[in-house]
């Protein structure tokens, strides 16, 4: 009997912890247009191919801060895989314009994305290669 009382006892536990750590799902960030919630990836690939790798690896650097884990978001920055970013409503120009520019609030409330220092438009080319393959990974064209 007292064994089976440790048992429930632990289990409740667990369940208690999973719960309070929303049940390993981060939600996506607030904040979209009209008071929407983004739509972020919810499972991320396993490994990237070769030819996103350079990609990645720039976007850890200069994007991961701000836009988070797989382009996913933060309460810093929009997620990048989402529907408002698909290639037939944010060109792939558009990325390239606003890291060496910066780009005026749009669709979220974070607020205007300044410059990203050091960054250069091969960069961003790759960066945005690396973007477009998280958004098929997801479902989203």
């Amino acid at each position: 009997m007292p064994g089976r009382i440790l048992v429930a006892i632990l289990a409740l536990v667990v369940v208690m912890a999973v719960s309070a750590c929303g049940g390993g799902v981060v939600a996506p960030p607030s904040g979209g247009p009209n008071g929407t919630t983004a739509r972020a990836a919810t499972a991320q690939p396993t490994a990237t191919p070769p030819a996103h790798q350079a990609g990645e690896a720039l976007f850890t650097r200069h994007c991961l801060s701000c836009h988070g884990v797989a382009a996913a978001g933060t309460t810093m920055g929009p997620p990048l895989v989402d529907p408002l970013y698909t290639p037939d409503k944010v060109a792939d120009d558009a990325f390239t314009k606003a890291a060496l520019f910066g780009a005026l609030k749009r669709q979220w409330d974070f607020g205007d994305m300044p410059p990203v220092a050091g960054i250069t438009d091969p960069d961003v080319r790759q960066i945005t290669g690396y973007i477009r393959y998280l958004q098929r990974q997801a479902g989203i064209e």
